[in-house]
């Protein structure tokens, strides 16, 4: 397909996967399902808007690397070790890009770090650095199966070495920011929590495992679903409740005022 010069393009937000928990295999059924009902829906969007370029985006927390000291249900509650909850991700996401590619002209893949991609030791201090995150290397990883592959050359991958944010004008005048949200401490909820966080057009987080979406200005902070089955005991037994697991997709546009449309959990 030739480019087009774009002024609506599609987001989809890989969330909290934590793949490695209970029930892993149906999350990876049902994250496809997902998938598959996303580009069901494209052509039904697509008689409204011209839609050529994806944004896929790493949410954090794809991995269960929860076998320290600072989760207090961690070791106990993995069905697989951490090689092989990196080669069911890797999976994921190799075969995602490839249903997803064909359907577009321009793709960029980004990603941020969740704290279950950290690598800590003792009481949850970390080892190294940041950047030092699972979430982070299976990103690293796919990227380099896919760059020298032709039919991928209209990928454009944008990983962050050490930074929890970031930030990439995806449209002109038109900026996505993506943060897991694990380090968001302050406010009553969830979206409290994050809605003083960043001066961007869309601020997109993880992390609190249900939807949630806050019109603030001119700007929409917006959580994503997870993609979690395991029942979610402790968060549930701590007061939390659970979410329903779903994966986020929503529409972003270069124009005044609300520069987003049709969010959508599939």
């Amino acid at each position: 397909k030739k480019k087009v010069k774009h002024e609506t393009l599609m987001v989809i937000g890989l969330a909290d996967w934590q793949i490695g928990k209970p029930n892993t295999e149906k999350a990876v059924e049902a994250y496809f399902k997902s998938i598959y009902a996303i580009l069901d829906d494209l052509k039904n969007l697509r008689k409204k808007y011209t839609i050529e370029k994806l944004v896929l985006c790493g949410m954090g927390d794809l991995l269960e690397n929860c076998s320290n000291n600072f989760s207090p249900t961690g070791l106990f509650e993995q069905l697989y070790d951490n090689r092989t909850q990196m080669k069911i991700a890797r999976r994921m996401l190799v075969k995602t890009i490839k249903i997803l590619t064909p359907h577009f002209t321009d793709i960029t893949v980004m990603c941020c770090m969740g704290n279950h991609g950290q690598k800590r030791q003792g009481k949850g201090n970390f080892e190294t650095t940041y950047g030092d995150n699972l979430d982070a290397e299976l990103f690293d990883n796919v990227s380099e199966i896919f760059q020298d592959a032709p039919a991928y050359k209209h990928i454009k991958w944008i990983i962050p070495e050490n930074d929890l944010t970031l930030s990439v004008q995806v449209l002109p005048d038109t900026v996505l920011t993506i943060h897991h949200g694990h380090s968001a401490r302050h406010g009553q909820n969830a979206q409290a929590k994050v809605v003083k966080v960043y001066d961007t057009s869309v601020l997109m987080v993880g992390h609190f495992h249900h939807h949630f979406s806050v019109e603030l200005d001119e700007r929409l902070i917006i959580g994503c679903s997870a993609q979690d089955h395991s029942g979610q005991q402790y968060f549930v037994e701590t007061g939390g409740g659970s979410a329903i697991p779903g994966t986020t997709a929503f529409l972003m546009h270069n124009k005044e005022g609300r520069k987003w449309s049709d969010i959508n959990i599939y």
